[in-house]
């Protein structure tokens, strides 16, 4: 076979034809830009809660859109037909965070440049973008300083209001702020569980709380949920 006739094979040959090489490089190429991507997502976690699926649909996604974008290329008629069919397409799956949203988009980003054949320009993004979320991670930039933290005690219906006075006072010295947010009644054991959103300076503040509420007479238990908000919490 004539090397011009398997080159025009692979390659396009016209406005509206797309060769292998083409499409194996729109597949292949954001796929491979997908693992310091998610590499990066990972370690810019706050915790191990992320989801595997979202990682692999990472992959998988910026591939899609990347082969999307070739196809359409400057078909009007496509893009068209492409948003009819995305219309009757219903998501219903919420992301655990807003970062999560931005990955999305991030990998949508890399589709659509490979897919137009900018692949410079989806490295550099990748590059760019991943640089970025590093240095949010470690600046620790709009992180909350101080804690703020759900506080569970629970008090013996008995001599109730001495109690509760007792530990609303010892909430107001040791805290920067608190406010209390719901009462709980438990009728078989006749015990009440007030709960209390409290703001402290750090964890050892909020450890020394808990410790001293213990100690008062008449608290039966002390349980505190960590509610910190921060740039990567999932």
């Amino acid at each position: 076979m004539n090397t011009d006739v398997l080159l025009n094979a692979l390659l396009v040959t016209d406005s509206n034809s797309v060769g292998l090489i083409e499409i194996t490089l729109a597949l292949i190429i954001p796929f491979l830009l997908s693992f310091p991507a998610t590499w990066i997502y990972q370690k810019s976690q706050l915790s191990n809660s992320y989801s595997t699926a979202f990682i692999h649909s990472f992959f998988l996604f910026s591939s899609l859109s990347s082969i999307l974008t070739l196809l359409i290329g400057n078909n009007l008629a496509r893009a068209f037909g492409l948003i009819g069919a995305f219309s009757i397409i219903r998501f219903r799956n919420a992301l655990k965070s807003p970062i999560d949203a931005v990955y999305i988009f991030w990998a949508l980003c890399i589709g659509m440049a490979c897919g137009s054949g900018s692949y410079l320009a989806a490295i550099a993004i990748t590059i760019t973008i991943g640089s970025m979320s590093f240095f949010l991670k470690f600046s620790q930039y709009g992180v909350k300083k101080r804690i703020e933290s759900i506080i569970r005690i629970n008090i013996p219906e008995s001599n109730e209001k001495n109690i509760v006075a007792k530990v609303e006072n010892s909430l107001k010295k040791s805290t920067i702020n608190y406010n209390r947010i719901n009462i709980i009644f438990d009728s078989k054991i006749r015990q009440k569980t007030y709960v209390y959103q409290v703001e402290t300076k750090n964890c050892e503040a909020l450890d020394s709380i808990q410790s001293y509420l213990r100690s008062e007479t008449g608290v039966e238990s002390v349980q505190a949920l960590n509610s910190t908000p921060a740039i990567f919490a999932v």
